[in-house]
């Protein structure tokens, strides 16, 4: 290749505007009738110029998709906080009459073994201050306060949530149906 070529080659391609046109050529009805179209568009339209138009109308849809989805998202974020405030109140609830199952047993250990009455009613005020305090709270207090549990105690979360797989794992095996527990007869459950 010749250098000549390969100037040409590396030139980028440049789109020139279109050369202007001669008296003869404006003399043309079809020239001149596409000159008029621009001047009306031009002055109908002065804001845009040729192609603007196409180049707004992504932007438009692009800001209707993020208006659309910000909707929905708005939408789903409110039906979370609604669905964790009703958790939170059913487990609240939960929590108290735990309390009051345990108020009760301590008061059945009372005339027998006064002093593990007194640690067993302890844990009910306990488990009743949290029923209250979860009431009390919202939803991001409530995670913001686990997450700091979390730091400060990480294995007895760990633990913990250790436990709540095995339970969980126990209760979901026990409350299998029965067809599926049957034998199949090649000596597997």
């Amino acid at each position: 290749m010749t250098h000549a070529t390969l100037a040409h080659r590396q030139q980028p391609q440049v789109f020139r505007r279109r050369p202007t046109v001669g008296a003869e050529q404006a003399r043309s009805p079809s020239v001149r009738c596409v000159q008029i179209q621009e001047k009306k568009a031009m002055a109908t339209y002065p804001e845009t110029t040729f192609g603007a138009s196409d180049a707004a109308k992504p932007e438009s849809i692009v800001g209707d998709v993020k208006a659309k989805v910000g909707e929905f998202t708005e939408s789903l974020k409110d039906q979370a906080e609604q669905l964790a405030e009703d958790q939170k109140a059913a487990g609240s609830g939960h929590m108290k009459t735990l309390a009051t199952a345990v108020h009760g047993a301590a008061r059945e250990l009372e005339d027998g073994m006064p002093k593990i009455a007194s640690s067993v009613h302890n844990v009910a005020e306990q488990i009743e201050r949290t029923a209250t305090d979860l009431r009390n709270r919202n939803v991001e207090e409530l995670f913001e306060g686990f997450d700091r549990y979390a730091r400060r105690q990480p294995a007895l979360v760990f633990g913990g949530a250790l436990m709540a797989g095995f339970i969980l794992s126990r209760f979901l095996k026990s409350s299998a149906s029965p067809a599926s527990m049957q034998p199949t007869g090649n000596g597997q459950t």
